[in-house]
């Protein structure tokens, strides 16, 4: 299936299920010990409550989604949030 008919059928589960989603790309940067030194948005969700959160989710889960970070590596982590 093409990507442009996936992503049809994707939006129609969405809209016939009355969900709709939004995700923010979060950028995950570590120093040269391989600590979390900075997260910023890296796409916007759109909305800039959701993107505050989607920082402090990323954030709080690097640990667990990355258990052995490299040194000055960027990490991207998307997060989707699906709203009613």
């Amino acid at each position: 299936m093409s990507a442009i008919l996936k992503s049809i059928a994707l939006a129609l589960v969405v809209f016939a299920s009355g969900c709709a989603t939004k995700t923010a790309e979060v950028a995950l940067v570590t120093d040269a010990n391989g600590k979390l030194k900075s997260a910023q948005i890296a796409k916007t969700s759109g909305d800039p409550a959701l993107d505050k959160r989607a920082l402090g989710i990323a954030r709080k889960r690097f640990t667990k989604v990355v258990p052995v970070p490299a040194k000055d590596k960027t990490y991207m982590q998307p997060v989707e949030f699906k709203l009613n």
